[in-house]
């Protein structure tokens, strides 16, 4: 019996690291984009009365990737400035400073990335933003500075796609 009971907890140990370590691609109809996650993503969805909200999030080896995408009712002007004000409104909400910002083009499009660096910079976050149509899109992987793993980010951020 006990033979047993060890034999199902390793099992189970190896399902759940395993389900871990398995990559997922998500593809959005609605809001017209690809990723591949490196983990088994969770899915929310808010409503708003201006704009419909979904986040995606996972979580590998202590950091974290997020995609985020809203679509707005109402008609969205001056893209390049609205993905500013989302920056900004960003590091406010996550108390940050601003370490670095470049243009981001994807799709034809302007949008920004960030590195932000959060609790005295012991935590570094990757935030780009982009506007394209009534769709707003955010791309964020954070984690412990000490931590962070950029080739593991970047293959991410990588695999983001706007479909057409």
């Amino acid at each position: 019996m006990k033979k047993s009971i060890k034999a199902l907890l390793v099992v189970v140990l190896f399902a759940s690291i395993h389900t871990q370590s398995i990559a997922q691609k998500l593809v959005s109809s609605a809001g017209k984009f690809s990723v591949k996650f490196p983990c088994l993503y969770e899915e929310s969805v808010s409503e708003g009365s201006e704009q419909t909200t979904y986040k995606f999030t996972c979580e590998k080896n202590g950091q974290t990737y997020f995609i985020g995408y809203s679509l707005h009712r109402i008609e969205m002007k001056g893209h390049e400035d609205l993905a500013q004000v989302s920056v900004d409104s960003f590091i406010e909400a996550v108390q940050g400073d601003l370490t670095s910002q470049w243009e981001w083009k994807i799709a034809n499009a302007s949008g920004l990335k960030t590195l932000i660096s959060v609790e005295n910079g012991e935590t570094l976050i990757d935030y780009r933003v982009v506007l394209i149509g009534q769709i707003q899109y955010q791309v964020v992987v954070l984690a412990a500075k000490n931590e962070y793993d950029q080739k593991a980010a970047g293959k991410f951020q990588k695999s983001f796609k706007i479909q057409k």
